[in-house]
């Protein structure tokens, strides 16, 4: 079905208890059916990245069933979008569409689906856009080359005609850092040094928490060995 609105969504969340992870989604949107979408892109550094989405998503999950008997007949469909400027997978292809299923391929449960991109394995190069006959490879060919393609063209025969659809123009417009005046760019750079700074402090604490753990857990190990040795 297709989307016609998205909200928002709050991308920071708390652990359900104490001792554990906090984390900020890179974004969360809502559509008018309710249905959730994470979208989590990542330049490097994968290490443990299937381990963090799925516990983002399942996360995401557990937090949105509501108390009582009929707390799971509202759940909505959870789509987790990941994006990597490489490859991680030994997958062939580049889009892959992972979801619950038994080892027959038969659906086990559609409320959970990740969809998983990696642009190390896109198979068009930047002068190849004429070879692009859907709208997720327009996307994805914009995302992988529009910076190369928009510096380099030097008439509108070297751009993709692709660009001039309203919803790729608007997001070709919309992505265009180099048209942000210098407040605005700061204002952005400060937010994503928030978002890590916070992260960091959550994390603090929870190693923090840890620690004071181990210790207690140590004294009172040594505390019984000790009335052992005595008695």
């Amino acid at each position: 079905k297709p989307i016609l609105r998205l909200s928002i969504q709050q991308n920071e969340f708390i652990g359900f208890t104490a001792m554990e992870r906090t984390g900020i989604y890179d974004a969360v949107f809502k559509d008018d059916k309710k249905r959730i979408f994470i979208v989590e892109m990542q330049v490097n550094n994968y290490e443990y990245l299937i381990e963090r989405l799925l516990y983002y998503v399942f996360h995401m999950y557990c937090s949105t069933v509501n108390k009582g008997r009929m707390g799971f007949s509202d759940l909505q469909p959870i789509y987790c979008i990941c994006i990597l400027e490489g490859s991680l997978t030994n997958f062939d292809g580049h889009f892959h569409k992972i979801s619950l299923k038994n080892e027959n391929g038969n659906i086990f449960s559609p409320l959970i689906e990740f969809d998983f991109i990696e642009l190390g394995k896109f198979p068009f190069k930047i002068h190849e856009f004429n070879k692009i006959t859907n709208e997720i490879d327009q996307l994805l060919y914009t995302m992988k080359h529009a910076h190369k393609v928009k510096s380099k063209a030097k008439s509108e025969d070297a751009t993709p005609d692709f660009w001039k659809k309203d919803w790729l123009r608007e997001a070709l417009e919309k992505l265009d850092l180099s048209n942000m005046d210098p407040e605005q760019r700061a204002l952005l750079d400060m937010e994503i040094l928030r978002q890590k700074i916070f992260v960091y402090n959550q994390e603090k604490k929870i190693e923090d928490a840890r620690v004071k753990e181990r210790i207690a857990v140590r004294k009172i190990f040594e505390a019984e060995k000790l009335a052992a040795q005595q008695a």
